[in-house]
């Protein structure tokens, strides 16, 4: 990269992004530019849209904060609710010799990890690097940036097209705090039979058009989901998987884990939002 490049994204990290402990963290821990210049504009993009208030609350807090608030009554409920649907889903035509386990809650080192290995940080990263560095030789960008040049480069980058990956960028998952479950499929037996590969082969997998398993894992997954929330006083799950990225494992909880179980994490989430030196 650049270093004026460098120089300007540094600016929307100070700026745009409060040079927040949280981010700043995981910027550092990214390899190479592609996968560090994406989390940037995706941070700025999800504090555009929703706020910081937001941001805060979806945060992932730490492992030890977790640890110590997991035998709270609401992770309790989490656990249970995933059990029901792993019932209704045993009970599907064609599932008796299966069962559901969900993977488990994603720690912010595992995010880091993945949005590292992602197929698609790398080539929409470089891409975005790409009309960055474009679009910073244009005469009202200088080297190093004037206060005027910043603010407008900022503006200009924040207002981008979001690339899809099929990651949340570290930090922000769903995973991170509980409000969603990614339901595998395994035998009885213990085999993994359908993971959480998004590649066509996985996703023939679970639409029931592979030849080794001529079953719709998606469908019956579905149809458990739905039977449970049926069963419950309020629903627990989305009524339909997620659509894009298309991963019909993937149900959000609807319950508002982050307002109970991760209650506690709140200050520890609000300490490590002070900004940087």
């Amino acid at each position: 990269m650049q270093p004026k490049t460098r120089a300007y994204l540094n600016g929307v990290v100070q700026h745009y992004l409060n040079s927040d402990a949280r981010m700043a963290g995981v910027l550092g821990q990214l390899q190479n530019d592609a996968p560090w210049i994406l989390a940037i504009h995706i941070y700025c993009k999800r504090i555009r849209v929703h706020g910081w208030d937001w941001f805060n609350q979806q945060w992932t807090p730490s492992d030890a904060c977790i640890t110590a608030n997991q035998n709270t009554q609401s992770y309790t409920e989490f656990t249970r609710c995933i059990a029901g649907v792993t019932s209704q889903f045993e009970r599907q035509p064609g599932m008796s010799s299966y069962t559901l386990q969900v993977n488990p809650r994603r720690t912010l080192s595992t995010q880091i990890v993945l949005w590292n290995r992602n197929q698609y940080t790398r080539p929409r990263g470089n891409a975005l690097l790409r009309r960055v560095e474009r679009a910073l030789r244009r005469r009202e960008y200088p080297d190093p940036p004037t206060e005027t040049s910043a603010a407008l480069f900022e503006a200009w980058f924040v207002a981008l097209d979001d690339p899809e990956v099929t990651n949340a960028a570290p930090g922000l998952t769903d995973h991170g705090i509980m409000q969603a479950a990614d339901f595998v499929i395994h035998r009885r037996t213990g085999a993994t039979v359908a993971g959480t590969d998004t590649a066509a082969a996985s996703i023939d997998l679970w639409e029931g058009r592979n030849a080794s398993y001529p079953v719709s894992f998606a469908a019956a997954l579905n149809t458990a989901v739905r039977a449970f929330n049926r069963s419950e006083p309020e629903a627990r799950f989305s009524s339909q998987h997620l659509q894009s990225p298309y991963e019909p494992w993937h149900y959000e909880y609807l319950r508002a884990v982050i307002d109970h179980t991760m209650g506690a994490c709140r200050d520890e989430v609000q300490a490590s939002a002070e900004t940087t030196e």
